[in-house]
């Protein structure tokens, strides 16, 4: 009997790091979103940007928004390799290429 209330009390733990988890991510695209765009607090968003990605490796758009920073910062290699990490993480996982956004900003980045 003990086993099994531990074994209901390991799901709701892991239950609740899967709902802190998405949460963290949603607070870290938040911050990603109000931060870009004017350049301002772009060393910030470039470390939310990677902190989302970390956070949800198979959300193509936290790519997109870290690619997106990059470029703002004058790193386009850095664009590049970030989209090549996310391109070879796909298509060994999934079989599937990058969303189009994300074919956008990479295309952006080549120049």
């Amino acid at each position: 009997m003990a086993g099994r209330a531990n074994r209901g009390e390991d799901a709701v733990g892991r239950s609740g790091e899967a709902e802190l988890h998405v949460r963290a991510c949603r607070g870290v695209v938040t911050v990603v979103d109000d931060g870009g765009g004017d350049g301002a607090g772009e060393t910030v968003v470039d470390v939310g940007a990677r902190r989302a990605v970390e956070l949800a490796p198979f959300r193509e758009s936290g790519y997109a928004r870290l690619m997106k920073c990059q470029l703002a910062a004058g790193e386009r290699a850095e664009a590049v390799r970030v989209y090549s990490e996310l391109r070879d993480l796909l298509q060994e996982s999934m079989g599937l290429s990058p969303a189009p956004e994300v074919e956008r900003v990479y295309l952006e980045a080549l120049g």
